[in-house]
């Protein structure tokens, strides 16, 4: 395509950069005067070092509609782990489409669980996601995270 562009970026600056983005991590390209605002779309390791061979980026001024995972951030301290309960985070990374990327774009997805007690449960429809950013699949209704009881707790023998 016209639109392509062929970058040669050292060994150690191509590996310090992917290397960062664990996640979808918004950046920019400098080429010459110009900034360019890029993600990371796929990276080529080799199979034997996994060390980066090649990179593709997505050019966010013309990217209509994308697919990220965004790494779910937990905010402040649950009582219901205070008083022995395991928090148990089942999806650490959710694969997200950003519909617009003009708009400001998160690079995580911030859960409060300072509410949160023992057999609490968040819901991939209890996230607040800005407008332009929907699950991949909203129909399913998955359990993010969710606050079990203690080991040995009586809650959880058989009667």
């Amino acid at each position: 395509r016209s639109s392509d562009l062929l970058l040669d970026i050292g060994r150690n600056a191509l590996t310090k950069l992917v290397g960062q983005s664990v996640s979808y991590q918004p950046g920019k390209l400098c080429l010459g005067a110009e900034e360019v605002p890029v993600i990371i779309k796929a990276v080529d390791q080799n199979h034997v070092t996994g060390m980066p061979r090649h990179v593709d980026f997505l050019d966010l001024r013309t990217a209509k509609k994308f697919t990220v995972f965004l790494e779910i951030k937990l905010v402040g301290s649950a009582p219901g782990v205070k008083r022995g309960g395991i928090l148990n985070l089942l999806v650490p990374r959710l694969e997200v489409t950003v519909n617009n990327a003009t708009q400001a774009l998160p690079t995580e997805i911030a859960i409060d669980v300072s509410e949160m007690q023992i057999g609490a449960v968040h819901h991939l429809s209890d996230l607040n996601l800005p407008s332009n950013i929907t699950p991949t699949n909203p129909a399913r209704d998955n359990t993010i995270l969710n606050i079990l009881p203690p080991s040995g707790d009586a809650a959880t023998k058989p009667a």
